[in-house]
């Protein structure tokens, strides 16, 4: 017994070093079944005391609902045996808190613990102490006595402590820092106690832990910044002298010089990786570990797949298979030939090739999404597909079954037969019948009772390690998942250990990965901080034993979920039914003090963590994760849903027909979970045989037509594209309504309950609400405002099953909601006025609903409400209901509250300064609620309201002229929409990406071929998602922006055209006589297009149309009359009409001033009055012209900063320059021309010959000349000189680099 307590005494302290609370409360409850047993047995109260107050410590800690229900029934138990046994001492009547003095004190425990700091000072090893240490804990906890405890805690700490600064060791460190926590956290409850001490190691270990971090970060460092060839050179010497350790951290630093994931270097990887590789040969030589040659055999495949020489990594990979074989194995003998990993290849891409011919097939013959959904054929048709689909994957698991049994026959062919009866057995999806031909290769072995020796299990680690080495030859695994420590170290805490990203190599059939949360081979798991190794070669009997529930608790529930499906690979079956029975009278057992099945207890659990940890949210138009959330939804809950009505099945078919038959689910839901599951792996299949491995990237939004690049070459395709969204309607038809059934029993709710609130009756839910969230999703906009329509009728109707369960206050929530649908469906089709009505009525039925005053849905709806006026361009309104929605969001959560609705809030309220051109303004909101995410998502989450973000912060640059920062931020956020929603999606948010790096490349670069592509992609993009002929306001201001790129590229008569079309589909959109800032907009660029053609009679005509409409609308859409004014100006200036001119520009500067009074930002003010000076400089008002353009200067340098090089600064530094030397002042203005030099020699940095350089360095030759300053004008014009030379001779060298030998 006093092992058995020491052992689960281990636990408990690990538990707290390590933070794990779900191995507290096991390792707690188990050490009160220990005294609750000794109780039953001895009848002495105390025990049963005891027993109590563990137990009651275990449900303080257990997060667990399922798990505290069983402690808290042996906990009534355990009270009912002290009733029967009363108690001899002086417990009373509560003996909850009974103690025995005599046998506790708190002498005897100061003397236990005086006695283990002198064992300390005398050497005693770590691992005694604490166990000393760890029994006055329990004991402690035992007795009540926080203090004790505390003290127990502090002296575990104190030894993690002192080990960890002596040997720099950050685990221990860690494990000090943790336990000094835990103990400073009881202090909590202890009234009066004073914890300074404690709290000074506490922080003593987080600095000497963080200091040893900071350390080893820089040695990395260091390294990291040793150039390629010098590391290199450094690992090839290391490894000649025999170093293998340091030879291995000099290429693995060397890689990670040249590893970049989205374009590697293919040349300098295969060199690293194949002296890696030779590395992992010559050690395994000396440890004769299968692993190292399995690695070497890995790192020889990845250089093959980077287009290593052939015939030289061949020759490599099977004299690493000959090695293993002698010194591994201990036989000597040829490997096998090359040709047999060809064969085996070419039979996978055989079988492969015949499953896509026979998916195909299926499809043709059984494609019910042919019909409309009502049709009654579409019944049978679809039970027909879901049949061929099972048969076919039923097929796909027995042919691989039979190639895995021919690679382990030629294994045991070479190596020796095995000693000993043995079977393998598949897990995963190879034993739930879902199985693919791309999938990992999951099993462990089973050998025969009494045989479970040493030396057997050394021969089936061999057998497996073998067959490791065969299946990494079939050139399917990637790196990361053979765990090579300076690559991928998953045993580290610090994930920038694991960097290495091996996007070469195919991914596809091979060993379940070595990761640490993986490794279901029978390798098993080594043994980490937190849990023992775990072998995965046991007799029946020790494999059956994951199944307790406390083993399966202990080890974590996955694992136990895995062993209990299986299904017979090869060798012996009488194994594999002995294990079978024997895990089936595990599951039947009654988990202990309670009249809950192990089977119960397991399936409740895995329910629960599929719908917390994959199940968050069902619908989205992000790219899906196939595996994770589309295949493991159904998968998992359809054989536990199984368990947890009496019937066990390893095959997910055969779980789905035994319940059928059994009569615990209807013969309908039994339909509908069969089609479920089909479609779930069918999809997982087509994405695997589509992408041509393990990639799990699937869309349901319609896909963008191109297949090539420019070269002709087929593009490797990263994304697969539903063929029919029908497929995923169908699909969320049977999850969402299962998903909120799992959902129900989770909370405890009975079926009857859940069908009468939730409306679950059966699994398949095509009601008009749940159409129309699934059409909104994949942009079937029409049709999700037809379903809202029919949604709002069945309300009124009371055929919901709100209004029927809860009466009007149900009918007046679901109509809120619905609105709220309606509302957000016509922002995205554009209609912001019915978008504002929609959101009103939604507001006024949360508040009708009476307890929604403060809830998150009325912060919804203010936000929506504040970006539909804002789009509208009424900015006072927006601003308004921005800031009533931040208010509630601060009211619920508190001020400073981090939270992603306010971030969006905030990201919102940035977009409404953005519009009223307060640009550093709009970024001070955009910055905070970056920093908001961040801190909620992880610092380099890719997350859509990050992208979106990132695009906006592009824009708000890109305004100020910051062009550099502007495109970087464009670029940053485009990719991560890109990664996102796939990177030939159509989605909006892409589409406005690519527009605002269309306006970057304009304005940043010049570059107008670029930036007119962007806008074409963009248009063409919108296209495909709103209709080609729907009037859409994106794609209206997307059409006027590639007419605005055409015309700089003097296509005027392409760019009149597309701005026509906007201004026609803009006058759609808002009704033929509208009056609408957006047609004022689409007015006036149509009126810049026809001046830049040349007609100045037709694009003032224009110009005069937009300002009387802008004219007419309310004072607070009239921001952009300024500008209008200064166009206006523009033309008669060149026509000749100055004065006029003058007037329009003095009119624009006062409306400019007027709008920004009470703002710091003057954006374009700046241009105005830099024309007024050009204006009044051809009038020979020089005077004039000094003040408004030394007031642009300043304008300038107010929005841009005082000490800023900008290039707006430059031209106004320039610009002020020459009026000075009109006036013959040269001093000042050479020195406003040198300070405009210096500005743009920041600006271009090491591009010297940049065009506006040289032309300062002429105009300063000029007016240095005119000042008779000879030095300087030969100094400027010996540097331009040199410049033009040097750019000469630049050029000169490309075209003959450019010529053929």
């Amino acid at each position: 017994m006093a092992f058995v307590q020491m052992c689960y005494s281990r636990a408990l302290r690990l538990a707290i070093e390590n933070n794990d609370w779900l191995l507290y409360v096991e390792a707690m409850k188990s050490i009160g079944d220990l005294y609750l047993e000794i109780g039953k047995r001895t009848g002495d109260v105390r025990n049963f005391n005891y027993a109590l107050q563990l137990y009651y410590n275990a449900m303080l800690h257990c997060r667990e609902p399922f798990v505290k229900e069983t402690i808290k029934h042996r906990f009534m138990r355990t009270v009912k045996y002290c009733n029967k046994h009363p108690p001899t001492g002086t417990c009373g009547h509560d003996c909850l808190w009974f103690m025995d003095k005599d046998e506790y004190s708190v002498s005897r425990i100061a003397g236990i613990l005086q006695e283990l700091d002198r064992q300390k000072t005398q050497g005693y090893s770590d691992a005694v102490l604490i166990d000393g240490y760890t029994a006055v804990m329990v004991n402690a906890i035992m007795h009540g006595d926080i203090m004790v405890q505390i003290e127990a805690l502090k002296s575990i700490g104190d030894v993690h402590l002192e080990h960890g600064k002596a040997m720099k060791d950050t685990n221990d460190l860690s494990r000090a820092s943790t336990v000094y926590t835990y103990a400073k956290k009881l202090y909590g409850s202890v009234k009066f106690a004073r914890n300074e001490t404690l709290l000074h190691r506490l922080l003593y270990a987080r600095k000497i832990l963080t200091s040893i971090q900071r350390k080893k970060k820089e040695d990395k460092k260091n390294w990291a910044n040793r150039p390629y060839a010098e590391l290199h050179h450094a690992g090839d010497s290391a490894l000649k002298h025999g170093d293998l350790d340091k030879a291995e951290e000099l290429f693995s630093s060397a890689l990670k010089q040249v590893h970049d994931r989205q374009s590697p270097r293919l040349r300098e990887e295969e060199e690293c990786l194949r002296k890696l590789g030779t590395v992992y040969v010559r050690r395994g030589v000396q440890t004769k570990d299968g692993q190292d040659f399995a690695k070497a055999t890995a790192l020889y495949n990845a250089a093959l797949a980077r287009k290593g020489d052939k015939n030289v990594l061949i020759d490599c990979i099977k004299e690493a298979e000959r090695l293993f074989l002698y010194y591994t194995v201990g036989v000597d003998c040829e490997p096998s030939p090359y040709e047999t990993d060809i064969e085996h290849k070419k039979r996978l891409d055989e079988f492969r090739a015949e499953v896509k011919a026979r998916l195909e097939a299926i499809h043709n013959v059984h494609n019910p999404y042919q019909y409309d959904e009502d049709d009654p054929t579409v019944k049978e048709v679809e039970l027909k597909r879901a049949e061929s689909v099972r048969d076919l994957f039923k097929d796909i698991s027995e042919q691989r079954k039979n190639f895995i049994k021919n690679l382990v026959e030629e294994c045991i062919k070479t190596i020796g037969p095995p000693p000993c009866l043995y079977a393998m057995i598949g897990l995963g999806s190879q034993a739930t019948e879902l199985v693919t031909p791309y999938s990992d290769l999951e099993f462990a072995i089973l050998i025969e009772e009494n045989q479970d020796t040493m030396k057997n299990r050394e021969y089936f680690l061999k057998l497996t390690c073998y067959l490791y080495l065969k299946t990494i030859n079939l050139g399917e695994t990637i790196l990361p998942a053979v765990a090579i420590k300076y690559l991928n170290d998953f045993y580290s805490e610090d994930p920038a250990d694991s960097w290495f990203y091996d996007s070469v190599t195919p991914r596809g059939f091979a060993f379940d990965g070595a990761m640490p949360w993986a490794s279901k081979t029978p390798f098993g798991t080594k043994k980490t901080e937190k849990k023992n190794a775990i072998s995965l070669i046991q007799t029946p009997a020790g494999m059956a034993e994951f199944q307790r529930h406390d083993v399966a608790l202990a080890h974590g529930y996955h694992l136990s979920e895995i062993l209990r499906y299986v299904c017979y690979l090869t060798g012996d079956q009488e194994l594999v039914d002995d294990y079978m029975a024997r895990v089936v009278q595990e599951l039947w057992t009654f988990t202990e003090g309670s009249n809950t099945t192990v089977a119960v207890t397991l399936a409740q659990v895995s329910l629960h963590n599929i719908i917390e940890e994959n199940w968050d949210v069902p619908l989205t138009n992000k790219l899906l994760d196939v595996k994770k959330e589309m295949y493991r939804f159904p998968a998992v809950v359809v054989v536990n849903l199984a368990l947890l009505w009496g019937v066990y099945a390893t095959s997910v078919w055969d779980a789905l027909q035994q319940m059928e038959d059994a009569g615990v689910v209807t013969k309908e839901n039994a339909h509908h979970l069969r089609v479920l599951v089909s479609i779930s792996g069918e999809l997982r299949l087509r994405t695997y045989l589509e992408l041509r491995g393990q990639k799990e990237n699937l869309s349901g939004l319609t896909a963008m037509q191109r297949q090539q690049d420019k070269g002709g070459q087929a593009l490797i395709k990263s994304v697969f594209h539903v063929p029919d969204q029908k497929m995923l309607f169908r699909y969320y038809y049977t999850a969402i309504p299962l998903n909120q059934y799992i959902d129900g029993i989770r909370a405890g709710l009975t079926g009857g309950f859940i069908a009468a609130v939730i409306g679950v009756r059966t699994f398949y839910d095509t009601s008009p609400l749940a159409k129309a969230k699934i059409c909104d999703q994949f942009f079937h906009f029409k049709e999700a405002l037809s379903h809202t329509e029919e949604a709002l009728r069945e309300v009124e109707e009371r055929k919901d099953v709100l209004s029927r369960f809860f009466g009007p206050v149900g009918s007046i929530v679901l109509t809120a909601i619905i609105f709220g649908h309606r509302a957000t469906i016509y922002q995205r089709l554009g209609d912001q006025r019915k978008a504002i009505s929609c959101w009103e009525e939604n507001l006024k039925f949360w508040q009708l609903s009476g307890f929604y005053t403060k809830h998150p849905m009325i912060v919804n709806t203010y936000a929506n409400l504040g970006k539909a006026w804002g789009e509208l361009g009424d900015l006072e309104k927006s601003i308004k209901y921005h800031e009533q929605a931040l208010a509630t969001q601060e009211a619920l959560l508190g001020k400073d509250a981090v939270d992603p609705e306010t971030a969006k809030i905030l990201s919102s309220i940035g977009v409404v300064w953005f519009q009223r051109s307060a640009f550093k303004k709009a970024i001070g909101y955009f910055e905070s609620a970056m920093t908001m995410l961040k801190i909620i998502n992880g610092e380099n989450a890719a997350h859509p309201d990050t992208a979106s973000l990132l695009v906006n912060l592009g824009s708000c640059w890109s305004e100020l002229g910051d062009y550099k920062k502007a495109i970087a931020y464009a670029e940053e956020g485009f990719k991560m929409k890109k990664a996102l929603y796939g990177q030939d999606t159509a989605h909006p948010d892409i589409a406005t990406a690519l527009s605002n790096l269309g306006h970057c490349f304009s304005k940043g670069l010049n570059d107008h071929v670029r930036a007119a592509r962007c806008h074409e992609e963009a248009i063409e993009m919108y296209k495909v998602i709103y209709g080609s002929d729907t009037p859409h306001r994106t794609i209206a201001i997307a059409l006027d922006n590639l007419g605005s790129e055409l015309t700089h590229l003097k296509d005027y008569k392409k760019a009149i055209s597309y701005s026509e079309q906007a201004l026609e589909m803009t006058t759609a959109i808002h009704g033929g006589d509208a009056r609408h800032p957006d047609i004022v907009l689409a007015l006036n660029s149509l009126g810049y297009m026809w001046h830049r053609g040349g007609d100045k009679e037709k694009a003032l005509e224009f110009y005069e149309q937009a300002l009387r409409m802008h004219q007419e609308l309310p004072i607070q859409y009239r921001r952009n009359v300024a500008m209008l004014l200064v166009n206006i100006g523009v033309v008669l200036e060149e026509s000749g009409g100055t004065l006029k001119a003058i007037g329009f520009y003095e009119d624009a500067l006062k409306m400019k001033e007027e709008f920004f009074r009470n703002s710091e930002e003057q954006p374009n003010t700046a241009e105005v009055l830099g024309s007024l000076g050009r204006i009044y400089r051809k009038e020979g008002d020089y005077q004039k012209a000094l003040l408004y353009r030394e007031r642009a200067l300043e304008t300038n340098k107010a929005i841009h900063g005082q000490d800023t090089a900008h290039r707006s600064i430059a031209a106004s530094l320039r610009n002020l320059a020459v009026v000075y030397e009109d006036l013959a002042d040269y001093t000042k203005a050479i020195e406003l021309y040198e300070n405009a030099l210096d500005m743009l020699k920041i600006i271009h940095g090491a591009d010297e010959t940049h065009p506006s350089i040289l032309n300062l360095l002429d105009k300063l030759e000029t007016v240095c000349e005119k000042a008779e300053d000879h030095e300087k004008t030969r100094s400027y014009k010996e540097h331009a000189r040199d410049l033009r030379k040097a750019e000469e001779e630049k050029e000169t060298s490309h075209d003959d680099s450019a010529k053929e030998p």
